[in-house]
């Protein structure tokens, strides 16, 4: 119902960012700008790179971030066989094994691994990993993104990614991890404050990426305005066997694009965009993938161990104000 609407859409990511979810989009691009300075500049452009290779992200690989450092070319080449490559110091080990780990199964994170993590970087181990979830969770989405835009036929080749430089970081007037924060939680708040998807969609796509990540806080909570709108509430108990379930198709498509986003982009396919293209509009595609991307924040706390929740029975509730702050701990 909707591929018309789609069709005219921006055809670039950013543009469609800019059109539909302008806070969003800018706060996004200043949290990118900033992360180099959220730890060793050097050892997060190597997780970058890593971390697109993982994703099968061609086009990130062919792009210069303003502000990281130039990768020596012995290390760009063993890139995909760091763990046995000559080259890598034990502190890029350490971040690199991480990061692996944070981008293909968070909840696998152990205390060893925070433990060598924190033997490394010490102090900026939370600017890193903070810096790795806006990684992550940008290239993600920008990959989601330019697939469902993407009008080309299947196989079509790809055109050459340009280098991006044209956005220098702003200067940078106190400590980094500070920096990068403010404006990934101003990512976060923008992201909440979009309002074309519907409240039990948003719940669903929010309780799959907590199921995904395996993020205890995040499972024990239920959005009150999501409840209120369902009617029923045994309807969030199908998200972990929704295509088995009596789900409506609109909200299974709206699963099988989250779970595009949170395990592997590039399975976002011409079958899966038309399924989203016919049921969503623009706004509502883009605030799914937006949601998962802002939700994804779950992993810091995970990958960190600090996601135990806060009841020890039953669930708790929460609910998100005009400004896309939430308040938790609600009754019902």
């Amino acid at each position: 119902m909707s591929d018309g609407l789609w069709g005219r859409a921006p055809a670039d990511v950013d543009g469609l960012l800019d059109a539909l979810a302008p806070d969003a989009a800018r706060e996004l691009r200043r949290a990118e700008a900033t992360l180099w300075s959220a730890a060793d500049p050097l050892v997060l452009e190597l997780a970058r790179r890593r971390l697109a290779l993982l994703l099968g992200n061609d086009a990130e690989l062919g792009r210069r971030r303003a502000g990281a450092p130039a990768i020596p070319r012995p290390q760009l080449d063993a890139l995909a066989s760091w763990p046995t490559a000559p080259g890598f110091d034990e502190r890029q080990r350490a971040c690199l094994g991480f990061t692996e780990q944070f981008v293909i199964d968070v909840g696998g994170v152990t205390e060893a691994d925070r433990a060598a993590l924190r033997a490394t970087l010490g102090r900026a181990t939370l600017g890193f990993v903070q810096a790795l979830y806006v990684l992550d969770a940008s290239q993600r989405g920008r990959m989601a993104l330019g697939r469902l835009l993407d009008t080309r036929p299947t196989g079509a080749p790809r055109p050459e990614s340009p280098v991006d430089d044209a956005v220098a970081p702003p200067a940078m007037a106190g400590g980094g991890c500070e920096d990068l924060w403010a404006h990934a939680e101003a990512f976060m708040r923008a992201v909440a404050r979009c309002s074309a998807l519907d409240p039990v969609t948003s719940e669903l796509v929010r309780l799959r990426g907590a199921g995904q990540h395996r993020c205890r806080l995040c499972r024990s909570r239920r959005s009150l305005p999501a409840l209120d709108a369902a009617g029923d509430p045994t309807i969030f108990d199908d998200v972990d066997r929704y295509e088995a379930s009596t789900l409506p198709q609109r909200a299974k498509v709206a699963l099988r694009l989250t779970d595009a986003v949170l395990t592997q982009p590039s399975t976002l396919d011409a079958a899966l965009r038309a399924q989203v293209r016919f049921h969503f509009e623009p706004a509502e595609g883009l605030e799914i993938v937006l949601d998962v991307m802002r939700n994804a924040a779950n992993k810091i706390a995970v990958a960190l161990g600090a996601d135990a929740p806060v009841v020890d029975h039953g669930v708790e509730y929460f609910t998100i104000d005009e400004s896309g702050e939430v308040t938790a701990g609600l009754t019902r």
